[in-house]
């Protein structure tokens, strides 16, 4: 679905669980179900014990997968047994609504008030409502709003000036209250620094923020902060072992990423410690970084003409430090990529551990095809082990070598490239081309089995060449590749292509190689010694 009309939203949902990724995967699910939808990017942390999911689409939309998400928190997320470093005072702890695509403010209030009435009224969760959706200038501000947290909910809730927008101003103990509202592209931003000592990121933090710190040997006397536009605390992140200075930047034009950036660097140096790093939550508009990396390129001497803005982009990611603590990719973290729909999934640059977690989060790709490929590439490169260190030598055992190093080659590219297919089916909106993409999708699974027939066919021709130590291995090899080419049978009919009229042929094809894969399995099974 690609996202090109002019009454977009972007909601950003924060939920009050970042550890238990059953819980996280049903909240995604039914938020991505939602017709009209796309869910863009999620990002989950375990000290922070929080995750924030983002998805855009028509307004009218976008209010109903909120509400399914924060329907779906309620059952799930109890938060008398919730503890995390981020503040929170619900289940859905914030839900913002941001226009874009020239989508005016005043639509994305309009979603805020009919989602708050729809929270308290059908799940009677107190709703709470700021930014542009606020009713008084004083609950404008989140941290106004959110202070005391769910642990003074209670207190608070009865208190005249804090009474809930919409819902009973009663405590909801399972899921706190909501707050929801209207505002501008905010970047949740946060530094890494190399210590663990959290006291060093709250004083960086002090002085960063537009709201500065309070001296208590000055009477309590306030002292203005650096940047304008900038909410900051520093904490300690477990899982990565450092301490953070962690900010909300609500005017990014005010205080820009590399000012920011460059800022906390300074005051580092003044505490004796160093930034190495930086990590952005949740997606950033693309001329923050474009921006980012211009001021980078002339502090080296280079003038804007000399940069062009893809090379500004990857200038900024680096020198900020966007993956010190964890991956960052311009085309899953920056809006205006994440809305397009032509831009290639590339797995193979992930990490085995993140490829998992795109595998196990409950998203279209990667799935069985890519699975298959990923299959057949494994029994290659298995079994061009076996070969390499077989007893035997020779000219056709190295052109056995060569032909596996060409099948994993070939099988491994069939991982995304089966990936795209699907989500260019996935993403169609046109009636007229979805047989031609089909048949499109249909073809990458065929190519899997014909990777397999080659892959199976060494196996099945230089078994004599290899060590009997290693038969499980062999075994294990033509396992995966039974696997794969039921997988891959599977990917091409769940396509029609055997149903299609004029393209039985493929399917015939198919069969064929099918067959024969499964008699070069049998007889290497039974080699092996392997029958169970």
């Amino acid at each position: 679905m690609a996202l090109t009309q002019n009454n977009i939203v972007e909601c950003v949902p924060n939920f009050s669980e970042g550890r238990d990724k059953a819980v996280i995967h049903r909240i995604m699910r039914v938020i991505a179900a939602q017709k009209g939808v796309r869910l863009m990017h999620v990002d989950s942390g375990f000290a922070a014990h929080r995750t924030v999911m983002t998805f855009a689409g028509e307004p009218e939309q976008v209010v109903k997968a909120a509400f399914k998400g924060i329907e779906m928190a309620s059952k799930l997320i109890d938060m008398q047994h919730h503890q995390g470093v981020h503040p929170r005072m619900g289940a859905t702890d914030v839900c913002p609504f941001v226009p874009l695509m020239g989508t005016g403010m005043d639509v994305a209030v309009d979603c805020a008030q009919s989602l708050g009435k729809m929270v308290a009224e059908q799940l009677g969760i107190p709703v709470y409502l700021y930014e542009f959706a606020a009713s008084a200038p004083h609950r404008r501000n989140l941290a106004a709003v959110r202070q005391g947290e769910y642990e003074g909910l209670p207190e608070k809730i009865l208190q005249s000036e804090w009474m809930p927008d919409f819902g009973p101003a009663a405590f909801h103990a399972r899921s706190g209250a909501s707050i929801i509202g209207a505002r501008n592209i905010l970047l949740a931003y946060n530094i890494n620094l190399n210590t663990k000592d959290v006291s060093i990121a709250k004083k960086i933090a002090a002085r960063l923020r537009e709201s500065g710190a309070v001296s208590r040997q000055e009477g309590s006397l306030r002292t203005a902060g650096l940047l304008k536009g900038v909410k900051a605390i520093g904490w300690y992140i477990k899982e990565f072992g450092i301490a953070q200075v962690s900010m909300n930047i609500v005017d990014y034009h005010a205080a820009p990423l590399h000012i920011v950036f460059d800022t906390c660097c300074k005051l580092a140096a003044e505490y004796g410690v160093r930034v190495t790093g930086s990590e952005v939550i949740g997606l950033l508009p693309q001329d923050a970084l474009v921006d980012a990396g211009y001021y980078f390129a002339e502090k080296t001497g280079r003038s804007r003409d000399e940069v062009d803005e893809q090379e500004a982009i990857h200038l900024a990611v680096r020198t900020l430090g966007l993956s010190d603590v964890k991956p960052f990719d311009v085309r899953q973290n920056v809006i205006e990529q994440t809305l397009k729909t032509d831009h290639p999934v590339q797995f193979g640059q992930l990490t085995l551990s993140r490829f998992l977690e795109r595998v196990n989060e409950p998203l279209a790709v990667p799935g069985g095809g890519s699975i298959a490929a990923l299959s057949v590439s494994l029994a290659a490169a298995l079994s061009n082990m076996v070969v390499a260190i077989s007893d035997k030598a020779g000219d056709q055992l190295v052109a056995a070598s060569r032909s596996l190093q060409h099948s994993l080659d070939y099988a491994s590219t069939l991982v995304d490239k089966d990936a795209n297919a699907f989500l260019k089916v996935l993403h169609n909106t046109d009636a007229g081309s979805k047989d031609h993409l089909l048949y499109a999708a249909a073809l990458v699974p065929f190519q899997t089995l014909q990777a397999c027939a080659q892959v199976s066919k060494v196996l099945h021709d230089h078994l004599d060449g290899l060590r009997v130590t290693l038969a499980s291995d062999v075994a294990t090899a033509a396992w995966l590749l039974q696997a794969a080419a039921n997988a891959a049978m599977a990917n091409i009919k769940v396509n029609g292509i055997n149903d299609e009229p004029g393209r039985e042929g493929l399917w015939q094809q198919a069969s064929q190689i099918h067959a024969q894969v499964f008699r070069d399995i049998d007889y290497i099974i039974q080699q092996t010694g392997f029958l169970f």
